[in-house]
């Protein structure tokens, strides 16, 4: 094992460390002077046509350049710039272009560039829309966007996302591009992302399994930390306070805390920065007379980055820690001398990443990246004398656990620039697992590792078509793995439409956890199954939008969606056929969802307003014996209002989401007749209402309100498909609650 790592490494540096010397031209904005990084430049003497993209810095290479040379410049959202140079100039500056601007994404990209050239169809929230949701965390932001459907777990304090109707152990998560490991479940906790560390977030809906591999069925969703590219300090610190619900004090109510700090050191050149978050929530106690419905939970998030920018290298070095308490008092049990059972669940987990990068003038880009995640999770069950207060170690079953995983990633990839018109992109990722303690089947420790090869290429027939066909192949040492292909089409049939289309296969493995933990306690028996086989899936995705269209003189942005998914042998949970008292993870014979969703994004004068829909159906067939009984459809409604002042002082943010009734065939994991049954979870509203003002130009004051309509708990007959069940119930929130937030940014 130690071998294959040390082989990935050695082959990565190699890589990663290859490049070129030379002379640099700087590209600027004419406007301000800034950098602008990842311009790509072609130049051509003669019959020679040489082409290079910049450096994170804005620089290009001038030392392969044999004068004269034509120079022609192309950069998102800027003019493009054709020049004769005679001899070598130091700086070259660009004129922002009238037309509207256009984002520049990074996710599943050769380069950077425009989300209307890439074949994915890319959403992005920047910072300044991620302000607007007045967050605690990155959970009030991802609730409101559309085809992402909550569920909230009251009892371990996390909150997980489905997308298209495919559970959340399917969506990747990245953070700068390469994926976190180390959840409390296969679901991620977004609860466990403090929004101040990230800059933007990228999501593209379908699978991606070609270039990242397992767990990438639905989707991914890269989150893009805060940069500091300009020279000088930049310091922000924030504090938000908020009730729960009519809740509010030193003791009640939510109390975070975050500061970040950074400093660009150009002419090293080298960027430090770092940052630390507090959340600490009071908890929520609802109906119980000691114990609390919603836990107490208190985390420590910290961060430290270091990126060096030489010529045209981009190096980064990154950790990020992770600290989270949450407390669950029990129920008192007895009169005369009552007793109760205290649990409470710490987590640790340091997640540590290193990127190298290289721009080759006449070939394109080089990237390598090692991740390694050091994870750990302990449960400790106290019983307290309420007559005395004395405490001691509970000895029931299940009352005392120690988790830990260690986990570590490589990956490498080569992007080919051939010209415009043709890019090819190959790669390797290798990722070790393992993971110990009491909760594992007979105690002993497990381990996984897949190493994956991909390929891919990206041909424009014209300025109008192109075409991106895919293929991966993965080898796991735990399970076999089959061929992976995809195809990615993008069609400008319109000056102002685009029409994109993706077919893909996919693939996940089951985890370890799925695999071999177990967990007892007095209400569950829940045990994994190593004979679980992976999961298959076929997408197919649709996606139509506009650039930009025109009513009376406001801009208006259109985008619509169609999807369809089909995963054979989805892992879920069912009861166990060597001992039904028990809960297990099973195969299921297959889930189809699919379904479509529309967006538009209009703009009058200061107000926007962007309002969407979605339509999705489910379709579970437990068993080859088991009857089709076709598609259960749930819609979905969003609306974003938004307005701001002219001197940019004031700002308004509404976001609104209805789930409508989710109906879906499921078998009870607490019936021990497994039988198939129709449930249903009810519909319930989410809004949020928040006014801004910008006090001095560094100090900025959010107040609003969260969950306005005061939703709760929704009615859930039956529980289906879950090992937390809390009788007919799903818990939403703990009520209405009101918010304060004051944001301090600096830069010198």
């Amino acid at each position: 094992m130690r071998r294959i790592v040390s082989t990935c490494f050695l082959l990565g540096f190699l890589l990663g460390t290859c490049g070129l010397k030379g002379q640099e031209i700087a590209v600027v904005d004419a406007k301000t002077g800034e950098s602008l990084p990842h311009v790509y430049a072609e130049w051509t003497a003669g019959s020679d046509r040489h082409f290079a993209v910049a450096c994170e810095r804005g620089r290009i290479p001038a030392g392969e350049m044999n004068l004269p040379v034509v120079l022609t410049l192309t950069y998102v959202g800027y003019q493009t710039l054709v020049d004769t140079l005679e001899s070598v100039v130091s700086q070259i500056k660009m004129t922002p272009s009238e037309y509207q601007f256009q984002e520049v994404v990074v996710t599943g990209q050769f380069t950077p560039q425009s989300a209307t050239r890439s074949v994915y169809q890319v959403r992005t929230l920047d910072s300044e829309e991620m302000d607007s949701y007045g967050a605690r965390d990155m959970s009030d932001i991802m609730v409101h966007q559309l085809n992402f459907r909550p569920r909230q777990d009251v009892r371990m304090g996390t909150t997980s996302f489905s997308l298209q109707g495919i559970s959340g152990n399917n969506l990747l998560i990245l953070l700068d591009g390469v994926p976190i490991n180390g959840r409390t479940s296969d679901d991620f906790d977004f609860g466990q992302i403090s929004p101040q560390q990230i800059d933007r977030v990228e999501i593209v809906e379908g699978p991606m399994a070609v270039l990242y591999g397992s767990n990438a069925m639905a989707g991914v969703v890269n989150l893009i930390t805060r940069r500091n590219y300009e020279p000088g300090w930049s310091i922000s610190a924030q504090i938000h306070e908020e009730s729960a619900g009519s809740e509010y004090g030193w003791d009640q109510g939510t109390h975070n805390q975050s500061l970040l700090i950074g400093r660009n050191f150009e002419s090293l050149p080298l960027t430090v920065s770092g940052g630390v978050t507090r959340n600490l929530f009071h908890g929520y106690q609802g109906d119980f007379k000691r114990a609390m419905l919603w836990k107490p939970k208190e985390q420590w998030i910290g961060n430290l980055h270091f990126q060096y920018r030489p010529q045209f290298w981009d190096i980064s070095l990154r950790m990020d820690h992770l600290y989270e308490e949450i407390f669950a008092p029990g129920e008192p049990v007895g009169t005369v001398r009552p007793i109760a059972l205290d649990d409470t669940f710490e987590t640790r987990r340091t997640f540590y990443q290193l990127q190298a990068g290289r721009s080759l003038p006449e070939f394109g880009r080089i990237e390598t990246m090692f991740a390694v995640t050091d994870y750990e999770r302990e449960k400790i069950q106290k019983a307290v004398n309420l007559n005395t207060g004395s405490t001691q170690m509970s000895t029931a079953e299940g009352a005392q656990d120690h988790t830990s995983l260690f986990g570590f990633q490589n990956r490498t990839v080569v992007n080919y620039l051939m010209g415009e018109k043709l890019s090819a992109q190959m790669g390797y990722d290798f990722e070790y697992e393992k993971i110990s303690g009491g909760r594992l089947i007979d105690g002993h420790s497990r381990s996984l590792y897949e190493l994956g090869v991909f390929l891919s290429f990206e041909k424009r027939f014209s300025e109008l078509l192109s075409l991106r066909p895919g293929l991966r192949y993965s080898f796991n040492n735990r399970h076999s793995s089959p061929f992976i292909p995809s195809l990615n089409l993008k069609y400008d049939f319109h000056p102002d439409w685009q029409f994109r289309a993706a077919y893909s296969h996919s693939y996940r493995a089951p985890s370890l956890r799925e695999m071999y933990f177990e967990f007892f306690d007095s209400n569950h028996r829940i045990i994994g199954n190593e004979n679980l086989i992976p999961e298959s899936g076929r997408h197919y995705n649709v996606h139509l939008s506009n650039r930009s269209l025109n009513i009376a003189g406001n801009p208006l942005h259109l985008t619509a969606e169609v999807f369809y998914n089909r995963i054979k042998d989805q892992i879920t949970y069912g009861r166990s056929t060597q001992n039904i008292q028990n809960t297990t993870l099973i195969n299921q014979s297959m889930f189809k969802s699919q379904g479509f969703r529309f967006r538009a994004d209009y703009s009058w004068n200061n107000f926007s307003f962007s309002p969407s829909f979605a339509l999705t159906g489910r379709n579970n067939i437990y068993s080859q014996d088991s009857e089709d009984m076709g598609f259960l459809y749930s819609p979905e409604v969003g609306l974003s209002v938004r307005y701001r002042t002219d001197d940019r002082l004031w700002n308004f943010a509404l976001n609104y989401q209805f789930y409508g009734e989710q109906p879906v065939y499921g078998i009870d994991v607490e019936d021990i007749t497994q039988e198939v049954q129709l449930a249903s979870v009810d519909p319930f509203h989410l809004l949020d209402l928040n006014l801004s003002r910008r006090l001095w130009t560094d100090l900025r004051m959010t107040l609003g309100v969260r969950n306005l309509l005061n939703v709760t708990d929704i009615n859930s007959t039956p529980a289906v498909g879950t090992i937390h069940p809390f009788g007919d119930v799903e818990y939403i929130s703990y009520g209405r609650s009101v918010f304060l937030t004051i944001n301090y940014s600096f830069n010198k």
